[in-house]
């Protein structure tokens, strides 16, 4: 997964910062022991999030139901 946040290999070999990274983008450093959680009992504020396709009156079926399907799962799953 260090491709996806190519800094982040340099800055954790050095011991520098912190970062708020999604459980399932880091969860493979963590688990080979490059990242080391933090602030486990923190619960980060909500974030915006946002499917973006190009513009036009005509996009595939394939990504309006895409973009359906993670609206709905998202949604669900971001509801207290």
């Amino acid at each position: 997964m260090e491709a996806s946040y190519p800094y982040l290999p340099l800055f954790q070999s050095q011991g520098l910062g912190v970062a708020l990274l999604a459980d399932w983008l880091v969860r493979e450093d963590i688990e080979r022991g490059r990242l080391v959680p933090l602030l486990e009992r923190f619960t980060a504020p909500p974030a915006p999030v946002f499917a973006l396709s190009p513009p036009g009156r005509f996009s595939s079926a394939t990504v309006r139901a895409l973009t359906e399907h993670l609206a709905t799962t998202i949604a669900s799953r971001l509801k207290p």
